[in-house]
């Protein structure tokens, strides 16, 4: 679990993501420690949280760690205008 966490991170610190999707059902781990991971190595990075079964608690912790958008799965191109709204607030 430990060196899966660390995969996820080091891809986006090495990488330099400019929006970041994390499943909050991520197979061996939390998502929710992973945004929070995420936001405080990563202030302004928005992040877009994915699930497919968003339970009041996880949509309230993820807004509460300051995702920019909760999304359901399973998600279709749906996901790709809320990219680039959120991109395009980001330029501005």
């Amino acid at each position: 679990m430990h060196l899966m966490r660390n995969k996820h991170f080091q891809l986006a610190a090495d990488l330099g993501f400019s929006v970041a999707l994390v499943d909050l059902d991520l197979k061996g781990e939390d998502g929710l420690s992973l945004i929070q991971k995420l936001r405080m190595s990563f202030p302004d990075l928005p992040i877009i949280a994915i699930s497919s079964v968003l339970s009041g608690h996880q949509i309230e912790a993820a807004m509460e760690l300051g995702v920019a958008e909760v999304l359901h799965k399973p998600i279709t191109a749906d996901w790709k205008p809320v990219v680039e709204r959120i991109r395009a607030t980001r330029r501005r």
